[in-house]
């Protein structure tokens, strides 16, 4: 086998990546809404743990920015505590630990967070499995 054909693996087409983008939002719409008017994320489930609810709140406003409802889809600590209605102090640990696992990501200069692209569909899968963990415990899956 030449080198190129073992390399056309790695390829993929506007199909494939679309199918993918819609697995994730199917697996998005489990966990939250994007208000139209506003860009606001709204919570379909309760019982995550913060830094779940980070992860969700910066996939959500990362694709109400590729919506075009938002302008920007980076928020701050502040912003962050804000939204999830949470002190800072309780969520800067658990945002660390996003960062740290390469899942979110600051920018030094603005100070502000957004999520890595292609970790949208871990964060999402671990909120699936929490989900999950949670029907079978009620009997509900």
């Amino acid at each position: 086998m030449e080198e190129s054909e073992i390399l056309k693996k790695l390829l993929i087409d506007e199909k494939t990546a679309l199918r993918k983008i819609e697995e994730m939002v199917n697996k998005a719409q489990r966990i939250f809404k994007i208000r139209k008017e506003s860009g606001a994320i709204e919570f379909e489930v309760a019982d995550l743990t913060d830094a779940q609810m980070v992860g969700a709140l910066l996939c959500g406003k990362y694709f109400a920015k590729r919506l075009k409802v938002i302008d920007s889809d980076a928020l701050s600590l502040s912003e962050i505590a804000e939204q999830l209605h949470r002190p800072k102090t309780s969520l800067s640990g658990d945002i660390g630990q996003l960062v740290t696992r390469g899942w979110i990501e600051k920018d030094r200069r603005t100070r502000k967070y957004n999520v890595v692209y292609y970790h949208i569909d871990d964060i999402l899968n671990d909120i699936m499995s929490r989900i999950g963990r949670r029907e079978r415990r009620s009997g509900n899956a």
